[in-house]
């Protein structure tokens, strides 16, 4: 993924980094015209099972659209929805290429990907 690591978050809901300040950079992040901000990569639990993924730039908001039925045609036909798995990434490209990596995968893939991700629990500061 790039020059930088992915930042792996807390799969609480909020879509918060609890482990900087809000608003800080993050080290080595690209800020500029061609980088508004960092960007989020993120799995959706739908209640017939199935995953979604998707990305945002705001977490809290999308998830929020989601469950409402407001975010996608698919969601929409099957909710409710849960965030299972998110990962902040430093950059809209680096978001676009680690979700059509995740798309790529198969559903047992995802589903080992998500528990492999659950088992090891938040990052430490």
């Amino acid at each position: 993924m790039g020059n930088y690591p992915p930042i792996s978050l807390p799969c609480d809901g909020s879509g918060i980094n609890k482990w900087t300040t809000p608003g800080t950079p993050v080290a080595g992040a690209r800020w500029g015209p061609y980088n508004p901000g960092m960007a989020f990569v993120y799995i959706l639990r739908c209640s017939d099972g199935s995953l979604y993924t998707g990305i945002t730039m705001n977490m809290s908001k999308r998830l929020k659209q989601h469950q409402a039925g407001q975010a996608s045609k698919y969601t929409r036909a099957h909710l409710p929805v849960t965030l299972c798995w998110t990962r902040q990434v430093y950059s809209w490209s680096e978001a676009l290429k680690e979700e059509h990596r995740i798309k790529g995968l198969t559903r047992t893939q995802k589903e080992a990907f998500v528990k492999a991700a659950q088992d090891l629990g938040p990052a430490t500061p």
